[in-house]
């Protein structure tokens, strides 16, 4: 691997992926799970003081959006059909983020809510990213930010499982495709609920920490994780060998 290639992977962007099953609720429901996020990710850094509800193309400030008038966003954002009539039980599609303009600090929420029934893909999720065509800047994006932020997802929205990974793991991983439903796949962080925990095993080399519910955090690497990186991969694999367990369980199970 060049130099070039290793520093490419270095700064790889990284994200989180929360994801839950069937779970409706109601747009007062879902504005206060909004509200408990914000809350969360607003006490780990002044990056993330200000946040925009998109809408209509425009981000409205939400230090200026009273309660009803975040639950009347989202209940906006409902899914709609090919005819534009709103189904309610495929969920509400809403963003947040936290600058108007793309930068190596800009973040965003995305969040797929409310989804009352299972299907072969994520039924619900939250998504924390920054601008995919803006290299992060790695002085703010810490692996501590990172951690905070997915346990601020976790507390917030009580997701099945959670993994902080970036392009460069989902492709080390079978696609959605190939396995025909999501699986907890190869990541630098990997949450799993109390439920789906407590089947596996962590392996020795791995960052582990529990929530005081029971949920299970396991880290490959304190630093930023890096494909390139031996030791880095080789106890992500391991994780992700940990997991078997979790992957095996039916689809009715595993995206309940």
């Amino acid at each position: 691997m060049s130099n070039a290639e290793e520093l490419e992977l270095q700064n790889a962007n990284y994200g989180i992926l929360a994801f839950w099953g069937a779970r409706a609720e109601s747009p007062d429901q879902l504005a206060d799970r909004l509200l408990q996020t914000l809350t969360r990710v607003r006490a780990i850094d002044r990056l993330f003081h200000q946040w925009y509800f998109v809408h209509e193309d425009d981000g409205v400030p939400l230090h200026s959006v009273d309660r009803p008038q975040l639950t009347a966003l989202i209940a906006d954002h409902v899914s709609r059909d090919d005819f534009d009539v709103p189904e309610v039980e495929a969920g509400y599609y809403f963003t947040v983020v936290n600058e108007g303009e793309r930068s190596p600090r800009s973040a965003h929420l995305r969040f797929h809510t409310g989804c009352s029934y299972s299907w072969s893909s994520h039924s619900n999720s939250a998504i924390f990213n920054t601008d995919e065509f803006v290299p992060q800047d790695v002085t703010l994006f810490t692996p501590a930010l990172f951690k905070q932020v997915l346990l601020a997802l976790v507390g917030a929205w009580e997701p099945s499982w959670c993994e902080v990974g970036s392009s460069e793991t989902r492709d080390l991983s079978p696609s959605i495709r190939e396995t025909g439903t999501p699986m907890v796949r190869l990541a630098w962080m990997t949450y799993l609920s109390p439920r789906f925990a407590r089947l596996v095993t962590p392996p020795e080399a791995a960052i582990v920490e529990q929530t005081p519910d029971g949920g299970l955090l396991m880290i490959a690497s304190a630093e930023r994780f890096n494909v390139g990186n031996a030791q880095h991969m080789r106890v992500a694999r391991e994780i992700e060998a940990s997991l078997a367990p979790v992957n095996a369980l039916p689809w009715s199970e595993r995206g309940a």
